[in-house]
């Protein structure tokens, strides 16, 4: 058994070892300079939250 066809326990896998695709998306800002009332990725563009059109 190497280190790809190890068990691990369910809460350390990553979609990755099941074949699946994990991503990371960096986005962060309060949105206080622009006077919002919510985060920024949550700004709506054209009736989508601008986090939606980053995936």
């Amino acid at each position: 058994m190497n280190a790809k066809t190890a068990k691990k326990p369910r809460g350390l896998r990553s979609a990755s070892d099941e074949g699946g695709v994990a991503a990371i998306i960096p986005a962060a800002g309060s949105g206080l300079r622009m006077g919002l009332d919510l985060p920024k990725q949550f700004l709506k563009v054209e009736g989508v939250p601008l986090l939606s059109m980053t995936l």
